[in-house]
């Protein structure tokens, strides 16, 4: 366990000690407040329309507005990067500069390479995710003279857990390759490509849907049956021919009906598999931004954390599958 400690906290040293990462960490700060200072404009635009006393159906905006543009647009991408930036070169790197062979030869179990690797870097993004969201918070606070409340700090510490979660998935995944790669550009750029199909997973899933679940094309009458069907009204038959028409067109719609819900079905589990579509899922209901609620209130910080557990734990395991798979690859490689 110490071995460990001491691999994570080369792993701090390696990483701060680099130009490249400070600049990464400098960037993420910028694009971090950047959107936070969106939010902020946009809070100020909802407050006054709240002041507005023409205006009565609007609602007092919350303070978690001003995460909105961070949380629901920009963290998905950039932190994401963050995690695959961080650890793209934590094994390839060891290997160029050929310190793996003397790190192996002290009494050192592989699984406490990789478990120091993971460790050091989950941390260095835990505190940078930490500092952004609270430097945001003081820009926020200062610009809008006003304190989040309790529920509000809750809501958003819980943001920081699930977020610094869903890096914790690129940081195994950017490992991963590190490990599955002696070139460290293309672990690069293999984990950009993988975030980038995570990215679009719903988008790619629907048109899978479309394809595998073709639509039944509506049925349109023809000359000829419009022709038999006034010949038909003649002798008397033109109620039987309308009912007719109208249980085709029933059974045609109730089949469209039966295929949308297949293709809804189909994106959802597709989209399962993208941690940054589960990330979204939990992030909309701490926002209180999609929920289950049946009397239209708000709902509370215990609803919300009720809705987005289930999306946690299942943030947690995906995490947790990628780094096994980590272990397996390193386990078994000839070093």
């Amino acid at each position: 366990m110490g071995d460990m400690w001491d691999i994570a906290t080369k792993q701090l040293r390696d990483s701060f000690s680099k130009k490249t990462f400070l600049g990464v960490i400098g960037l993420f700060m910028v694009l971090t407040l950047g959107s936070v200072y969106l939010g902020i404009a946009e809070y100020e635009s909802q407050m006054q329309s709240y002041l507005d006393p023409s205006n009565s159906f609007s609602e007092e905006p919350s303070f978690l507005e001003v995460y909105s543009p961070l949380v629901q647009i920009s963290l998905p991408l950039i932190a994401g990067f963050l995690g695959i930036i961080i650890s793209y070169n934590s094994i390839s790197k060891e290997r160029r500069d050929g310190t793996m062979e003397m790190l192996l030869s002290y009494p050192v179990y592989r699984d406490e390479i990789i478990n120091g690797k993971i460790v050091g870097n989950i941390f260095i993004v835990a505190l940078s995710l930490l500092i952004a969201f609270t430097v945001s918070s003081g820009l926020a606070i200062y610009m809008l003279e006003t304190l989040p409340n309790i529920e509000e700090i809750s809501r958003i510490s819980f943001i920081w857990i699930g977020t610094t979660v869903y890096i914790a998935f690129f940081v195994g995944l950017g490992t991963f390759l590190s490990t599955l790669f002696k070139s460290q550009w293309r672990s690069l750029v293999g984990g950009v490509l993988i975030l980038m199909f995570f990215l679009s997973t719903p988008f790619i899933a629907g048109m899978a849907a479309n394809f595998i679940y073709e639509m039944p094309e509506p049925e349109f009458s023809s000359p000829s049956a419009s022709a038999e069907r006034t010949a038909v009204t003649e002798h008397g038959e033109h109620e039987i021919m309308v009912e007719r028409e109208r249980a085709q067109e029933q059974d045609t719609e109730q089949r469209r009906e039966e295929i949308r819900s297949k293709r809804e079905e189909f994106v959802q589990t597709a989209s399962r598999l993208s941690p940054t579509n589960t990330y979204s899922q939990y992030t909309e209901n701490m926002m209180g931004v999609s929920y289950r609620v049946t009397d239209g209130a708000d709902p509370t910080f215990a609803e919300s954390l009720n809705d987005s557990i289930d999306a946690l734990i299942y943030l947690v395991s995906q995490a947790a599958m990628m780094f096994a798979a980590t272990y397996a690859v390193f386990l078994r490689q000839d070093l």
